[in-house]
């Protein structure tokens, strides 16, 4: 999907430039929708990258020894689930690379296991590993604190849980 809308900024920038090119050599004046053909994928670029900068640099990024703790649901995006009962789910991520997690609705795994951190895998952060089964989780970083995000179903639909560390 980012392959796409790349492409298609690209192609919007080509024609601008062209545009402007055209009327440069036909003498004429600058078209305003070369212009803004060129200046608005400029822009979205130049948003993206300062977003990706800012991210980076001032989104808390968590360590792993920072992630070891007591984790409960703070937050969902699924329809259905009940915001009165967020505090009897929780997570605990270990120091000996071992987490339990209360049996939590929506999400499709055991109750203990062994987990795995890694920042190269991107909204994979996470991955929790039962016996021959898994399920990834992400680390949904944020200005002063993050949560890990565990995305239910189809990643487009939108539908997550979010457990934040107890304080």
């Amino acid at each position: 999907m980012l392959f796409f809308q790349a492409l298609f900024f690209i192609i919007i920038f080509i024609i601008g430039v062209t545009k402007i090119f055209i009327n440069f050599s036909r003498k004429e004046k600058i078209s305003k929708i070369g212009l803004i053909f060129i200046v608005v994928p400029i822009l979205i670029a130049t948003y993206l990258f300062i977003y990706n900068v800012i991210s980076e640099n001032y989104f808390v990024k968590p360590t792993k020894s920072e992630l070891i703790g007591r984790y409960h649901v703070v937050d969902a995006t699924v329809s259905g689930f009940d915001q009165s009962t967020y505090k009897k789910y929780s997570l605990t991520l270990n120091k000996n690379n071992t987490f339990t997690l209360t049996t939590t609705p929506y999400i499709d795994l055991c109750d203990s296991g062994k987990y795995e951190f890694d920042y190269a895998d991107y909204y994979n952060e996470l991955y929790f590993r039962c016996n021959q089964s898994g399920n990834s989780a992400h680390i949904d970083r944020h200005l002063n604190y993050y949560r890990i995000e565990f995305i239910i179903g189809d990643p487009d639909t939108g539908e997550s849980i979010f457990f934040e560390k107890d304080k």
